[in-house]
């Protein structure tokens, strides 16, 4: 099949967050409008070991099983608010690293025709030093990138 011809496949990167599910809410009417495929991906990132503490406590798991159901229920909500917008080809992808560079690279291998991801509200000087998750995946991106407020 040529590219022209094959089925438009929209990547959204989710952590669970406000920002994060309106993106997934705007790649989902995309994959619809364009009777695509969506890839939902969320990134495994370095939790503090307090954070990773508190939330197998309050789940009473060890910290991988806390870890595995916390991408579980992140990947479980968006894949149901997608198919709510009608998507019916959804891919689950949950990988490791950092969260631009694991986007970057994983739009690259599942030869995506567009980005989606959400901004995160960080602050004029916390921008400028550390840049945002958002910046960088329109910096290195491949494809066309949605950056939804």
């Amino acid at each position: 099949m040529s590219a022209a011809n094959r089925r438009k496949r929209v990547l959204v990167a989710t952590d669970g967050s406000e920002t994060s599910r309106r993106a997934v809410d705007f790649a989902a009417q995309l994959t619809k409008l364009w009777d695509g495929e969506l890839i939902v991906l969320t990134v495994r990132t370095v939790l503090s070991p307090e954070e990773l503490r508190k939330l197998a406590r309050a789940n009473n798991y060890d910290l991988g099983i806390a870890t595995e159901i916390l991408v579980g229920r992140i990947l479980d909500d968006a894949a149901e608010l997608a198919k709510g917008r009608g998507v019916n080809m959804i891919k689950p992808l949950t990988v490791s690293g950092d969260p631009a560079s694991a986007t970057v690279k994983a739009a690259k291998a599942e030869q995506v025709d567009m980005i989606v991801a959400g901004r995160r509200g960080l602050g004029a000087v916390s921008r400028l030093l550390l840049g945002s998750v958002s910046g960088k995946i329109v910096a290195n991106a491949t494809c066309a990138v949605s950056v939804i407020p």
